[in-house]
């Protein structure tokens, strides 16, 4: 392997790829912090549910649901359970940091500091608990999966675009600033390099009967998404659904045509 990439050898993107996004985060996030431009930049992409309608960005902020997230890694359990594995272990680091830091630093949301008739609310609205934005750390963690594994230039891109989406979305539904974002994205990313290394060195859950397991666990967790999950949210549960379905499907197939190279080990 090349110096130019990392030497985990789950991780097989370039050194860009693993490292930038959340370096760059990172600059943002320090950037608007000293500036003084929370607010404007909250206020500009909290307005932006006036030009789209509120509808896109409740759709685009529930891909950062934790359920929502989880279900999807059931399209990787066929071929790819080196990323499933990853992604859990990721996500459970992800998560414990989180409440740490939500529990020690109790910071207000928009809703906490400005008054109700400057912030566009799509769905709950919530005051307390603003740093880090859960919904952006749960979607890095499982686009910095998706893009680590890849040694193409076109997937971290594709991955941290789908991040900013969610991101955003936080914004447009009036629940997070913009440095919640940025520190979102900084501990998902850096989350799912950390749950890729640990992967690698206790590989449970890629062999039997652990990858067997955990789709199990994943298969009950899109048949909650499909039935009785509410996440808030107005105007999703179709599209809510239709994700559930199709995972639903994929991790079944998988289960009955598990890929050759998997069915043995």
């Amino acid at each position: 392997m090349g110096a130019s990439r990392t030497t985990d050898s789950l991780i097989k993107a370039p050194m860009w790829a693993v490292a930038g996004p959340p370096v760059l985060a990172l600059a943002l996030l320090l950037a608007v912090e000293f500036a003084g431009w929370e607010r404007g930049l909250f206020l500009f992409f909290n307005d932006l549910s006036s030009f789209t309608g509120p509808g896109f960005w409740a759709h685009a902020t529930i891909l950062g649901d934790g359920l929502v997230c989880a279900v999807l890694l059931l399209f990787w359990v066929r071929k790819n359970p080196e990323r499933v594995w990853g992604g859990l272990l990721a996500a459970l680091l992800m998560v414990v940091i989180l409440r740490i830091f939500k529990s020690t630093w109790t910071l207000p949301r928009p809703l906490g500091v400005l008054s109700e008739e400057l912030v566009t609310v799509i769905g709950p609205g919530h005051r307390r608990g603003a740093f880090p934005s859960g919904h952006t750390a749960t979607a890095a963690v499982l686009a910095g999966i998706w893009a680590m594994t890849q040694r193409r230039w076109l997937f971290p891109l594709s991955g941290l675009g789908f991040v900013v989406l969610v991101g955003v979305s936080r914004v447009a539904v009036g629940v997070h600033w913009p440095t919640d974002v940025l520190a979102g994205l900084i501990l998902g990313w850096t989350s799912a390099w950390l749950g890729l290394r640990w992967a690698s060195r206790l590989p449970w859950g890629m062999k039997k009967p652990g990858r067997q397991f955990l789709t199990g666990a994943l298969l009950i967790s899109a048949l909650v998404l499909l039935i009785p999950y509410d996440t808030g949210y107005p105007g999703v549960m179709l599209f809510q659904r239709l994700l559930a379905s199709a995972c639903l499907a994929w991790g079944v197939f998988a289960v009955i045509r598990p890929s050759e190279e998997h069915a043995r080990v």
